[in-house]
């Protein structure tokens, strides 16, 4: 409130009663009443200053009443010293006197800051006024107080995020993990931002409140956590039961000193969970605390011995390509955000210290919400592979073998752990909590935090973006270990082919024998299914009956004509017009696709191959960059013909494409590029090219015979046997970003269907304009994605 006519001089109106003037002595922890000790008492009719900040200065002015109830005031002062022999003419008694009696006159309202974010409420300066929205209670704050017993002087707040959070004194209707705003003014009490409370709104929504699996020695280090609901796993190595504290460690060189009311226990090893506190050591220095509820509620004790080996863990997005030599960062939560039918990933780096960690485990938590549950067997966890580039003299983690059992970690080693989370078609929208729990036989226990944004819509089973890829069976049969042609073989075939199309990848062969047969006609059928390619026969009738079949499972528009690849010469072309003057004369409608790398072949110049095949082919597929001429292509697209783009070879390192030492960034723009050129398909001429290596786990120059730099060209996934013990696929960081690109596509598609190319465009632009410039910046993508996915909803 404002003093009536001192504008300047703000005051706080405390609780009423005795338990009032102790809180205030406890809020401060420095109460000091001249003349007086405490407890103190005040004679009905009194009045007492008090100086709380040992300046001289009178900082509260106590009151009673003959008949109101005892009433603490805040009076900040002039900055004048305090001269209790002056006490007639004191400024600050004339204040009081003033203000006493007239408490319940309407006065101004302070004004009120109001904010969404406690991070950034933490930014502004003591005294001032806020409110802050919806954030869910974690645990009270219980002391231990000689006098009055276990005493509740508050409790926490959180940001659903887990990003931090901060101490409200006053008191709570509100239950646990129930969404609470606040109003009251920003203070720092020994070395930790409060919100002294004035009012509260109690939600009726609920949250689940997990607690952040951490280390003693992330809280020293990110005083950020301060606010935080915690669990730390450790030993006692001092007590004070009488005081209501006692010293914590988990190994780190500094131990931690944990407030619990009630805690009994004196020795030993426990898991503890609080919220994370500040306070001033006897150096001045802000250190982290821990406050606990209960010890009944928030201790447990363990008889495994305390963890003697240390190692790190911290959270990197799944467009980070972590580097085998990467520098230890602090473990903060993951955020990511998917529409309903989507995977999202992101990674958890580890990496060991001066000892082998022993036997790590990996266990995926469900997520909750509010409304809701994603089962954690909708987490799949794998564990990236390195694989050496000799023409880069660097390692790079590509091939995805899924985590099966324990594993090892040496000293200095750097593993990432890929956490992929599919959103359920069912799955209610809004914000998930959940947790990896990673374990060792001889180090410490990680609970690492990730938040789930679900937005409000779902994405189709099938890719809007039509995809071309070939597989060869005869190269992956020697790397698997079987026959080439045999049952096993064709059963592999099979696997490899659901694997690519449950990423959004349709591959030009069908695993059949027989193109018109019943099994093959159900292949065609599948939604997921974007381009195939339709087998080539010289007999007409075989050939117009393999269209029949085309044509009758509904796939007419999703197939093509096997034609000569990316003519260049005057031979390919003639052969080009005659395949296609062959398939046209069966069917003046048959899907015929020209692949090109020279928009303009040099024994044709000034013609442009648009020009010399125009009527040929109506599937125009130049190679993305310098062959795609923006203005003929789209003369073909009015004229009713569809335009793709590929890649192959090239490292330029500028155009996007799927080699392994290139950033993620150039994988997940492809999709991207296409809507922004107006392509409708993207071809690569192979997933499975591994003629020229033994072993692509161990030599990925796949087309080494071309350019040494030439790291996964052609080869998308791995073979599975010789490494995993299975035989089978084993996908990679590339094919699983890529992924992630296709399922951008869809928010493209879904936008468009509401604001039209146009609008959508007004995003694309943001991140690529040309075949070659494009946003490297992970946040910013993320931005720009994550106000797409908000447009949609809205």
């Amino acid at each position: 409130a404002i003093i009536p006519n001192r504008p300047d001089r703000t005051i706080v109106v405390l609780p009423s009663a005795t338990e009032a003037i102790h809180a205030c002595d406890r809020f401060w922890n420095a109460t000091r009443i001249e003349g007086t000790t405490w407890p103190w008492s005040i004679n009905p009719g009194s009045i007492v200053f008090g100086d709380i900040t040992y300046d001289n200065v009178a900082d509260i002015l106590f009151t009673a009443g003959t008949s109101d109830p005892l009433q603490c005031y805040l009076v900040p002062v002039d900055g004048m010293p305090w001269n209790p022999a002056l006490l007639s003419t004191d400024p600050n008694m004339r204040i009081g006197w003033n203000l006493y009696g007239v408490v319940n006159a309407e006065v101004a309202e302070p004004m009120i800051t109001a904010q969404s974010q406690i991070a950034s409420l933490k930014s502004y300066p003591d005294g001032t006024a806020v409110s802050l929205s919806a954030k869910p209670r974690t645990k009270l704050v219980k002391e231990k107080d000689p006098a009055l017993g276990i005493v509740t002087t508050g409790y926490y707040i959180q940001e659903t995020s887990r990003s931090t959070g901060i101490r409200v004194m006053g008191t709570t209707s509100a239950s646990e993990g129930r969404l609470v705003s606040v109003r009251g003014t920003l203070h720092t009490i020994n070395g930790e931002r409060v919100i002294l409370a004035t009012g509260e709104t109690v939600s009726a929504q609920t949250l689940n409140v997990a607690p952040l699996g951490t280390t003693v020695k992330s809280l020293y280090s990110m005083l950020s956590m301060t606010g935080l609901l915690v669990r730390l796993t450790g030993t006692i190595v001092s007590a004070n039961p009488t005081a209501g504290w006692f010293m914590f460690s988990d190994g780190y060189k500094y131990p931690l000193k944990v407030y619990c009311p009630d805690f009994t226990q004196t020795s030993g090893q426990i898991v503890i969970t609080g919220c994370v506190g500040a306070e001033k050591n006897a150096y001045g220095q802000t250190v982290p605390v821990l406050r606990m509820e209960s010890a009944a509620k928030d201790m447990n004790v363990t008889t495994p011995p305390a963890p003697t080996v240390d190692y790190f863990a911290w959270t990197e997005s799944s467009l980070k390509k972590v580097a085998k030599t990467e520098a230890v960062q602090p473990l903060q939560p993951a955020v990511i955000r998917a529409a309903r039918n989507e995977h999202e990933a992101f990674q958890i780096v580890l990496k060991g210290d001066q000892s082998v960690v022993k036997s790590i485990t990996i266990t995926p938590r469900d997520l909750k919400s509010a409304t809701g549950v994603i089962s954690a067997s909708n987490v799949k966890i794998y564990l990236p592979y390195y694989i050496y580039l000799p023409y880069y003299s660097r390692y790079v983690a590509d091939p995805l073998p899924p985590y099966k059992s324990p594993f090892d970690l040496q000293p200095g080693q750097v593993q990432p752990i890929w956490v992929d989370v599919y959103v359920p078609k069912t799955a209610p929208a809004g914000d998930y909590t959940g947790s990896i729990t990673i374990t060792s036989t001889n180090g410490k226990t990680f609970d690492v935090a990730y938040t789930l944004h679900v937005y409000n819509f779902t994405l189709s089973d099938e890719s809007k973006l039509t995809t071309q890829f070939d597989f060869y069976d005869y190269y992956m049969a020697p790397k698997e270990g079987v026959a080439y042609g045999s049952a096993d073989c064709r059963a592999l075939w099979k696997q490899y082919y659901e694997f690519l199309l449950q990423r959004g990848i349709s591959t030009a062969a069908i695993p059949v024998d027989d193109f018109n047969s019943p099994e093959a006609a159900a292949y065609l059928r599948d939604p997921r299914l974007t381009s195939f390619r339709i087998p080539e026969h010289s007999n007409p009738s075989v050939q117009a009956s393999y269209f029949n079949q085309v044509k009758a499972a509904g796939a007419w528009g999703k197939g093509f004509c096997i034609m000569p690849d990316e003519v260049y010469d005057k031979a390919s072309y003639d052969l080009f017009k005659a395949k296609a003057d062959y398939y046209h004369s069966i069917d003046p409608t048959a899907p015929t696709i020209c692949t090109y790398y020279s928009a303009t072949p040099t024994w044709a110049a000034p013609s442009h191959t648009t020009d010399i095949l125009a009527g040929y082919a109506n599937i125009w597929c130049p190679i993305s960059g310098h062959a795609f001429e923006e203005d003929r292509l789209a003369v073909r697209r009015a004229l009713g013909d569809k335009v793709w783009t590929y890649v192959c070879t090239n490292p330029d390192g500028v155009t996007p494409n799927f080699f392994l030492q290139d950033p993620a960034m150039s994988h997940r723009i492809i999709a991207w590029q296409c809507y922004l050129h107006q392509a409708t398909g993207w071809l690569y001429w192979h997933t499975n090219y591994w003629a020229d290596v033994d072993d692509p786990w161990t030599d990925i120059c796949t087309g080494k015979r071309i350019d040494p730099r030439l790291y996964g060209e052609g080869s998308l996934v791995y073979p599975g046997k010789v490494h995993t013990g299975t035989a089978g696929p084993v996908s990679s960081i590339r094919l699983e970003v890529f992924r992630d690109s296709l399922e951008d596509y869809r928010y493209l598609w879904l936008l468009e269907q509401k604001i039209g190319r146009a609008g959508v465009m007004s995003y694309v632009q943001q991140l690529a304009t040309t075949w070659w410039n494009y946003n490297k910046d992970i946040s910013k993508f993320e931005s720009v994605r994550d106000q797409i996915a908000k447009r949609i909803e809205n």
